[in-house]
């Protein structure tokens, strides 16, 4: 079982602790940079932890990258070691297939900043202040400015917008569709898809690139859609 070292660790060394009393901190596995691992989550550790990063090099020789929570204690130890290339400490994996090796495995306790928790800075990292964000709302909406909020899109994911006319009316819908799906749109300017699960008639759906790029008209965006935007990070959908 491909378990993190989060859940190895904390399972053999830690002692009681209040959750969501410690440092934000980012969680993530596999990650193919520090960037797609900020996208992926983010979360309160116990009063009593820390937050770990460990970069490390798969069997196929891809750099990636785990994040999340460890004891203090643990964090302590692990620091106090020479984990670097190493598959196990203890006799406890600090890999996910087992022919993984660890190049860096660093904790840090500081609170987040404006530039995001501390562990996205361990083990050499820059990460970009500036994520991409999208116009991301639920259900439909009387026009382009109503949808307010904003949100980071996971890396299979790009910004998408839609006009649904309901009854005589015109209705805007925002949000993220996977990638597949906008490869798909951008082949075929005729097809339609329901993807929020929204309501009325489909007039046109659009994906874009770009920070609230989905807060344009949604015809303006569908002439501009270009197939090599959306051929990284696909993954089929359910």
């Amino acid at each position: 079982m491909r378990s993190s070292v989060a859940t190895l660790v904390v399972t053999c060394l830690t002692f009681g602790y209040v959750i969501g009393a410690g440092p934000l901190c980012l969680k993530c596995q596999d990650a193919a940079s520090i960037e797609e691992c900020r996208q992926q989550s983010r979360a309160p550790c116990g009063e009593n932890e820390n937050c770990f990063l460990r970069k490390y090099t798969t069997d196929n020789l891809d750099i990636r990258f785990e994040a999340g929570c460890l004891s203090k204690t643990t964090c302590a130890l692990l620091n106090s070691l020479t984990t670097l290339g190493r598959r196990s400490v203890w006799g406890l994996d600090l890999v996910r297939p087992k022919k993984d090796v660890t190049n860096c495995f660093q904790c840090c306790g500081a609170s987040a900043t404006d530039s995001g928790p501390c562990n996205s800075h361990l083990c050499g990292q820059v990460p970009n202040t500036e994520l991409v964000t999208c116009k991301v709302c639920v259900g439909v909406h009387d026009h382009i400015a109503s949808c307010s909020r904003e949100d980071v899109c996971p890396p299979t994911e790009a910004c998408y917008t839609g006009i649904r006319v309901v009854g005589t009316e015109a209705k805007y819908v925002f949000g993220c569709a996977n990638k597949r799906i906008c490869r798909s749109l951008a082949m075929d300017s005729k097809m339609k898809r329901v993807i929020h699960g929204d309501v009325g008639l489909n007039i046109c759906d659009a994906c874009c690139v770009g920070r609230n790029c989905n807060e344009a008209e949604c015809f303006a965006l569908k002439k501009v859609m270009k197939l090599s935007d959306y051929l990284s990070n696909i993954t089929s959908t359910q």
